[in-house]
């Protein structure tokens, strides 16, 4: 899944092998679709390309850029996980 292949790149030091997850994440993703959602409440948003920082911006976040990606290091792929509760709405994590 999406966060254990995240998890796993954040402690991954050899260059080729987070080249090759990522490129796997990315090629998963494409198939199912975007942002992921796992367990029918956890979300996750990604980005990969050149960027200083990314952040979600819209209805999600009454239009204000407080919600920031993580970068995994060394590497050009960001990331947001975000909870979504019935009741209470979305959630960031």
């Amino acid at each position: 899944d999406v966060t254990a292949i995240i998890n796993q790149l954040k402690h991954i030091s050899n260059a080729g092998e987070k080249s090759r997850l990522i490129d796997e994440l990315i090629r998963q993703v494409q198939k199912t679709g975007a942002p992921v959602v796992e367990n029918g409440t956890n979300v996750t948003f990604l980005y990969r390309g050149d960027a200083q920082n990314v952040g979600i911006i819209g209805d999600l976040t009454d239009w204000k850029t407080t919600e920031y990606f993580e970068r995994i290091p060394e590497t050009d792929l960001f990331f947001c996980k975000w909870s979504c509760h019935r009741t209470r709405g979305w959630n960031t994590t």
